[in-house]
């Protein structure tokens, strides 16, 4: 796709471009449409999710989320997520995220989160991405 034209929308730009990256580790095989790593469609895979949480104070609260794929004829993936968010008031808190693949080569992004409770049941995030490795995306 060409993103040219989204050049002064920074943020739809970036989308845009990341997308095409996305577009191209897919796989198109024997008329078969597959990904690597943890993201799965379209293929027979099994899959477990394991999630804990932590609140070591009453504004404070650790999030551990770990993800297993399990694809018919190649080895597990796996991928954890580790989540801190502070409280700072009923509406408001920031959050630090770290996901990794477990893969030195793999995508290891770094979330920085601004979360902003409009009521029990919505909520609205702002973020911004750094990648800390080559697979990951630089800054989103």
């Amino acid at each position: 796709m060409d993103c040219s034209n989204l050049v002064g929308i920074l943020p739809l730009f970036q989308a845009c471009c990341m997308a095409n990256q996305n577009a191209a580790n897919h796989t198109h095989a024997d008329s078969k449409h597959g990904h690597d790593r943890i993201h799965r469609h379209d293929e027979r895979h099994g899959f477990a999710r394991f999630v804990a949480e932590f609140r070591p104070t009453t504004k404070d609260r650790i999030v551990l989320n770990s993800i297993t794929v399990f694809p018919e004829n190649e080895s597990p993936q796996w991928r954890l997520r580790r989540s801190y968010r502070h409280h700072f008031s009923e509406c408001f808190a920031l959050g630090l995220d770290a996901t990794g693949d477990f893969d030195v080569n793999g995508e290891h992004p770094l979330y920085l989160t601004s979360i902003s409770f409009v009521n029990n049941r919505s909520s609205f995030t702002v973020c911004a991405v750094t990648g800390l490795t080559e697979a990951s995306p630089d800054f989103t």
